[in-house]
């Protein structure tokens, strides 16, 4: 990740506090977030639409602009948020992947799930993982195979482990394309001149180092590049950059707040590692739902806002966990009521809010700015989400599609068994007659399938869920 130098920050900090900054005066707190965009028409980030006029865009550490991110980007965001919390102003947002280059193996199961190695980097994916492809043939995640070139941005510490966000296909195989990637550099081998990467070895023997007066050496936050193909797993480096002062810490002013929202990596006695970025709990930190640091775990996606102290230590302040999606539902929209922000699918009202992913996948003329005002009743969509004791049925993800039911005539709804009856139970709020599948238990992860006229359900098949 790119890492702004102190005095760019505090200048950016004190625009974003100044009345009337971008015409908006209902400014908060100034401070820095770092998060997955979950969509656009401004960019929104960790549950917050930050406005995007005059917005310094630094992608790969070079100028860039709003249109290079893409849905499901890990970004750093510095600028403010205005007192309701769900709003702001970036004044610079900044992108660099994780990885980019060939695939060596892929473990991808038919749900999208699995594993890839990219470069000697383990790269989870997940069913959240946004998925792009500028291949034809390769349609879905299941479909990559070794040898397709990919990018891939998501959380990491550096050490060759990163949980995906985003998976882009860039071609079906190394044609002489820049590889490269970011990372700390372990077992460095000054004779060989070697070191490593997660699993990948770097020959930096013919390439051009530029650390900035830095000597080499482990633990160091480098990029590297390439133009030649692996041997193995070994690249023969055309360069070595420092990246981000050769640190993985985001780098801010004693006091200087920060929101990091991403699963816990590593847990200390009195920390825990994000992102690569280690936070100290040294007090008892404000929470909405009886989290503690006693009960955090390793691979839990939580939200943490923190700041930094006089020895240059990120101290927690508030903990939330992230709720995750329990359910889903491919069918048709009944309606949209954008004061309200929710949307009527299979008879369930459903809220969407800023931290929803929102993406048109439509094969024609697809909505890049895609949100609830572009939905129309009837348009095909699938939609992840929750149930939350006090909203109801919240989407963690929404996606417009063309139309499957063309193809299969019918919805399909995945999710546990919540309640259970004496001659039905209950799926995301929907009824199924117990008939239709007798061993039913509570909890028990379904596909019902189906259709859904006038109201009126026809239930045409329950199978466990793969």
């Amino acid at each position: 990740m790119m890492k702004m130098n102190k005095k760019l920050l505090s200048v950016l900090v004190a625009a974003g506090m100044a009345a009337g900054c971008n015409g908006n005066t209902d400014i908060g707190t100034a401070g820095t977030s770092m998060g997955v965009v979950t969509g656009f028409g401004s960019v929104y980030v960790n549950g917050v639409k930050y406005e995007t006029n005059g917005t310094e865009f630094q992608i790969e550490g070079v100028s860039g602009t709003e249109d290079e991110l893409a849905v499901g980007h890990v970004v750093i965001i510095q600028g403010s948020v205005n007192a309701d919390g769900v709003s702001g102003v970036a004044n610079s947002i900044s992108f660099s992947d994780n990885v980019e280059g060939v695939v060596v193996s892929a473990s991808i199961a038919a749900d999208g799930t699995g594993t890839l190695d990219v470069m000697g980097q383990t790269v989870t994916v997940t069913t959240d993982t946004m998925f792009e492809t500028e291949i034809s043939t390769i349609t879905d995640m299941a479909s990559i195979a070794a040898g397709n070139l990919v990018e891939i941005s998501g959380y990491t510490s550096g050490d060759g482990n990163i949980v995906a966000t985003y998976v882009e296909v860039k071609a079906a195989s190394f044609s002489g394309e820049k590889m490269e990637v970011k990372g700390l550099v372990s077992n460095l081998n000054d004779t060989a001149m070697t070191f490593e990467i997660g699993n990948l070895i770097v020959n930096y023997g013919s390439a051009v180092m530029e650390l900035e007066g830095t000597s080499l050496a482990n633990g160091l936050y480098v990029e590297v590049e390439t133009l030649s193909p692996l041997s193995g797993y070994t690249m023969s480096a055309s360069k070595v950059e420092l990246e981000s002062d050769g640190d993985i810490d985001i780098d801010l002013a004693e006091g200087e707040e920060i929101e990091i929202k991403g699963p816990i990596s590593e847990i200390g006695t009195d920390y825990i590692v994000i992102n690569g970025q280690t936070i100290y709990f040294t007090a008892p930190v404000e929470t909405e739902d009886g989290l503690s640091f006693d009960t955090l775990t390793a691979g839990m996606l939580i939200e943490v806002d923190a700041y930094q102290d006089a020895e240059g230590r990120l101290i927690a302040m508030e903990l939330e966990s992230e709720k995750e999606d329990d359910f889903s539902i491919d069918a048709h929209v009944e309606s949209i009521d954008t004061v309200n922000n929710t949307i009527t699918i299979l008879g369930q009202t459903i809220s969407v809010n800023s931290s929803t992913m929102m993406k048109d996948e439509r094969d024609l003329s697809p909505v890049r700015y895609f949100s609830l005002s572009d939905l129309s009743n009837g348009d095909w969509v699938e939609v992840k989400f929750y149930r939350d004791d006090t909203q109801g049925l919240v989407a963690t993800y929404l996606e417009r599609d063309d139309d499957e039911s063309s193809v299969t005539g019918e919805f399909k709804l995945e999710g546990p068994v919540e309640q259970l009856g004496a001659s039905s139970f209950t799926i995301g709020g929907i009824e199924v007659d117990l008939a239709q599948y007798s061993t039913a238990s509570l909890d028990l992860e379904l596909e019902v399938r189906g259709t859904y006229i006038d109201g009126s359900f026809t239930i045409t098949s329950v199978s466990l869920d793969d």
